[in-house]
């Protein structure tokens, strides 16, 4: 499945325990249960990385049936399920926003169909029962664990990856992943490091700042790293950075307010990241700026961090630098020529020296504590819509080219975080309501129903709460209305055909004093409409409403 990881662990002890536990539940009497593990511990601890190198081990001994989604939100969970179904389309056809119900049907798929053994991972998943679909909501993870299969069926393996620890559920192995003990520590740093910061005291108090985080000490050891190699190719008489002054860096930096303690993050987070805390990503951050193309890396860190963490595509940052435009210097001494593309992608490979993303194949990955810190900053600056602003507006081309056919659907996880966020602000919704329509319609044309009908759901709701509390203003180009057009044109694809019909009906009654004679959107309900009718065989009706909208 392509949301599996692929970031390296060298935490062997844990996976030997999480195998042996496999092995132990697979020779257990247990005819109908799913086995189900959970790997659990600190933000930053590895829980992902070491799910991810067990699912690649294991790979074989399931037949090559390992599914991976992210199970931290409704959105993601959807996504990750429609991307499945996408790619493997005679698994099922069920037309249902139940996430539980299609979940069922894979695992059966598998399970019963195919005989198969399989590998299931839901990462970051939270162990709560939501209200219902919606973006912000968390996914009912009970109903994923609990299935059950009849006798001769072949049960599933399902690793679960969280904070969360207390589960109730006597299905549910705990395996807990601690920060590393004091010699792995030492002998990761030993690795990580140049042989000039080899000084193990220094080492031992970095470590003990970093409260033996592996997320932590691969950033502090990047950040040294990268110091020792820009110092001894700017300067190569003066003193030469260190592992101590990286220390006193991060000392000094215990003065500042610390912004994984700050009160917004504890809250998203309910005490789960915000119980690691220190100053590592100010220390790096304040370096990166400092570089070369450090200004340009910290625009795009910024528009990473409202971002899907996953899948995200180099090329979108282009525009940052102004596509591949050629420009031309001249002063006394010298004129030359240089493309300005060539300093995104610089920029790009700074935020990589420093370990902040990583880079396989032009599709970047940030982790998700980093993007939590970098969000934290930028709405305390004050500056939150502005970027969420920008950073939508750098997909508008992804999602309708110049000629205004349908874009690449792979921007859509990307979009719906950044409209999350942005929903907030009664500005931001104003303008990104053209682009909205896009979008929805680009969930339409790319077959991806069940995550367009969830996310049209929310950014309608959006939209309606923003007009009731007068903050958003409507005119008579009725734009926010055509984002209600294409939310029932994907009930409409999802076979939710009542819904659709209700929305139609509403637009063309109940809004229909937001709209000027011969509005073009009230010819497209009505052929809408038709069309709903003749899917059905209610011919007659069709044909009213066909001869209704052409008059």
């Amino acid at each position: 499945h392509r949301d599996l990881h692929s970031f390296p662990t060298r935490r062997s002890s844990d996976l030997q325990c999480l195998t042996d536990g496999v092995q132990k539940q697979q020779q257990a009497d247990q005819p109908t249960a799913s086995r189900v593990f959970v790997l659990h511990g600190k933000g930053g601890c590895g829980k992902t990385q070491i799910g991810a190198k067990f699912a690649r081990d294991m790979a074989p001994l399931f037949n090559g049936n390992v599914l991976w989604f992210n199970a931290e939100k409704w959105m993601t969970m959807a996504r990750s399920i429609q991307q499945l179904l996408l790619d493997h389309p005679g698994i099922t056809n069920q037309k249902t926003e139940d996430l539980g119900i299609i979940f069922r049907k894979i695992v059966e798929h598998f399970a019963i169909v195919r005989k198969e053994p399989c590998l299931i991972v839901l990462d970051n998943a939270v162990n709560v029962n939501p209200a219902g679909p919606n973006d912000n909501d968390k996914v009912d993870i009970r109903a994923m664990y609990s299935v059950t299969l009849p006798p001769g069926a072949i049960r599933p393996v399902i690793l679960m990856t969280s904070r969360d620890g207390a589960w109730p559920s006597l299905m549910v192995q705990p395996v807990y992943v601690p920060q590393y003990n004091s010699d792995e520590a030492m002998k990761f740093m030993h690795k990580a490091l140049p042989r000039e910061c080899q000084d193990d005291a220094i080492i031992k108090q970095i470590i003990e700042e970093h409260q033996h985080l592996p997320l932590r000490l691969t950033q502090a050891a990047a950040t040294i790293r990268e110091k020792v190699r820009s110092s001894q190719r700017h300067d190569a008489e003066a003193d030469q950075y260190t592992a101590r002054d990286y220390l006193q860096a991060i000392l000094a930096n215990k003065e500042s307010p610390d912004l994984l303690s700050d009160p917004a993050f504890i809250r998203h987070h309910d005490g789960g990241y915000g119980q690691t805390t220190d100053q590592t990503w100010k220390t790096t951050f304040d370096t990166i700026a400092e570089s070369q193309h450090g200004a340009l890396a910290m625009t795009i860190l910024q528009r990473l961090a409202y971002m899907d963490s996953m899948n995200i595509q180099t090329k979108w940052f282009a525009e940052l630098t102004g596509g591949s435009t050629t420009y031309e210097l001249q002063d006394s001494r010298i004129s030359r020529k240089f493309r300005t593309d060539k300093f995104y992608k610089e920029a790009i490979d700074l935020l990589m020296n420093y370990d902040i993303v990583t880079n396989e194949r032009g599709n970047l990955k940030i982790h998700r504590v980093v993007q939590e810190v970098v969000r934290i900053d930028v709405e305390a600056s004050g500056k939150e819509n502005d970027v969420l602003w920008q950073t939508l507006q750098m997909f508008e081309p992804a999602v309708e080219n110049e000629n205004g056919e349908s874009g690449d659907a792979c921007c859509l996880s990307h979009i719906v975080s950044i409209w999350g966020y942005g929903s907030y602000y009664a500005e931001f919704i104003q303008l990104a309501i053209p682009i909205m329509r896009k979008v929805l319609n680009l969930f339409h044309v790319s077959g991806r129903f069940l995550e367009g009908v969830s996310f049209a759901s929310k950014v309608w709701e959006d939209i309606q709460t923003k007009i009731k509390t007068r903050t958003l203003n409507t005119d008579t180009s009725g734009a926010h209305l055509w984002v209600r057009l294409e939310q029932g044109a994907l009930f409409h694809a999802l076979g939710r055909h009542n819904e659709a019909v209700d929305i139609y009906d509403e637009l063309v009654t109940k809004h229909a004093y937001e709209l000027t004679d011969g509005h073009p959107l009230v010819a497209q309900v009505k052929h809408n409409l038709a069309a709903l009718f003749d899917e059905k065989g209610e011919y007659a009706q069709a044909m009213n409403k066909i001869g209704r909208a052409h008059v």
